[in-house]
C-alpha cells in the first residue's frame, strides 16, 4: 500500500509544495529579469547580484510592478536592486507574499487601508 502522506526523500507534502512554489517563483523572476535585460536563455544569471547583471532603477521599477501584479507583493525598488541573486529575491517574494496574505486574512480577507 502506498504512503500518500509523505513525499520522496522523506519530505512532507507541505515542504515539497514549498519547494515547488520557490522554484516556480524563481523561474518567473528569472524570466522577468531576462526580458527586462534582454538576456539570452543561455546566459547564466544564477548567483549574480541583479545590479551586476545590469538592472537599472527603471528596470527595477518594471520588475517591482510585475512582481506586484503576479505575486501580490509590495517590494521596494531598493530591495530589488540590492538583491544578491535571483534565488534570494525569490525567497524574499515568497516570504513577503506569505506575510501579506496572513495580514489580509487577519483583516477578514480584505486588503488595503484599515480605518
Amino acid at each position: 500500500m502506498a504512503d500518500h502522506g509523505s513525499s520522496v526523500a522523506g519530505r512532507s507534502p507541505a515542504e515539497a509544495g514549498t519547494d515547488i512554489d520557490y522554484m516556480l517563483v524563481q523561474q518567473r523572476i528569472e524570466s522577468i529579469l531576462r526580458r527586462i535585460l534582454r538576456l539570452d536563455r543561455r546566459e547564466a544569471i544564477g548567483g549574480t547580484p541583479l545590479c551586476e547583471l545590469g538592472l537599472s532603477s527603471m528596470g527595477a521599477i518594471t520588475m517591482q510592478y510585475q512582481l506586484g501584479v503576479e505575486f501580490g507583493t509590495d517590494l521596494q525598488v531598493s530591495e530589488i536592486l540590492g538583491a544578491r541573486s535571483v534565488e534570494r529575491l525569490a525567497k524574499t517574494v515568497l516570504s513577503r507574499s506569505a506575510s501579506e496574505a496572513a495580514v489580509a486574512a487577519g483583516a477578514g480577507g480584505k486588503s488595503g487601508v484599515l480605518i
